[in-house]
């Protein structure tokens, strides 16, 4: 055991900050994982209407679960580590945990950009959407996604699989190190990009929704599509926009960290990770703005003597 590894981790243990940092964020990714489950059971995905959507979002809930109930364990785990001498452990299980987590990040950002892109077809073809939609080909497509992003972030982490067989013992629960540093850079970029993809696709999504003029009169058909196409962007808009800004931080902040200022200490490095990085609140802001919204469409209609409020009022709630 390496004396330089058990200073490293007097110095965490010593650390105030540090400890706080990871305290508040255990307490708050465990909140997600209760809140995220708790819409998941009490909502569902039933408001996204669409069979499709609604399969799209479950796997959602699927990888921000996994997000927030690795990011718990692993916090725990911190906090119980720092109060006993000379706890360091393999880094093998130091990558499992965080890249465990990073996948469900990662799988979820994915599962986003492909609600977006269903939208963006059905507002170009809806009736052609409508008629070629399929439940199984909808859960073929999450599972795709869902398979591709995990080993997208798998193997550059893992240095092609190879570091799963480290058995060299690290104080700091972290996942750079030398040999998949430059792997890691290339993630983030591309963590960057499809981010700031994901939010141009948005904005199309808002134009072509609600203030694209059409020269003819749509039917009934394509007006209840593009009803339910407002109602998926009006959900997934303020998700992607907080994912969209967290990730721009904490990605951004590493990029100029390792090519313009360069790596400092091991601790300093660390502590810029936990206070930039914030992603894995994902989950819990997921929560809270899907109970917002579905509490905010919660029809609450009106039965006027005369009626014409009544059927106003279920106008309003439809569209």
């Amino acid at each position: 055991m390496s004396a330089e590894q058990c200073k490293l981790l007097d110095e965490l243990s010593s650390s105030v900050a540090y400890q706080g940092i990871v305290a508040v964020k255990c307490i708050l990714c465990f909140i997600g994982a209760v809140g995220i489950s708790y819409q998941w059971n009490k909502q569902g995905s039933r408001f996204l209407v669409h069979e499709n959507s609604q399969i799209l979002f479950n796997f959602y809930y699927l990888n921000s679960f996994i997000v927030s109930f690795m990011f718990t364990i692993f916090y725990l785990f911190e906090l119980f580590r720092l109060r006993h001498d000379c706890y360091v452990i393999q880094f093998k299980t130091v990558l499992f945990v965080k890249m465990f987590a990073d996948c469900g990040l990662f799988g979820a950002h994915f599962i986003i950009i492909a609600l977006s892109l269903e939208r963006l077809y059905s507002s170009f073809f809806p009736a052609h959407f409508e008629k070629k939609s399929n439940k199984k080909l909808a859960f073929c497509e999450a599972i795709g996604i869902v398979a591709v992003s995990w080993m997208y972030i798998t193997s550059p982490f893992s240095n092609n699989f190879t570091l799963f067989y480290d058995t060299r013992l690290v104080a700091l629960i972290d996942e750079r190190i030398p040999e998949n540093m430059n792997n890691f850079e290339e993630v983030m970029t591309v963590i960057n990009a499809s981010s700031i993809f994901s939010f141009l696709l948005l904005f199309v999504d808002i134009y072509m929704n609600f203030y694209r003029k059409s020269s003819i009169i749509p039917s009934l058909s394509v007006s209840y599509q593009r009803s339910e196409n407002r109602r998926v962007i009006l959900t997934i808009l303020p998700v992607e926009f907080t994912a969209f800004f967290l990730a721009l931080i904490g990605v951004s902040t590493q990029i100029v960290q390792m090519n313009f200022i360069g790596m400092s200490s091991p601790l300093v490095n660390v502590l810029i990770m936990e206070l930039t990085f914030h992603t894995m609140l994902n989950p819990l802001i997921t929560a809270i703005i899907i109970e917002w919204r579905t509490s905010k469409n919660r029809p609450v209609v009106t039965n006027n003597i005369d009626g014409v409020y009544h059927f106003e009022s279920l106008r309003y709630y439809w569209t």
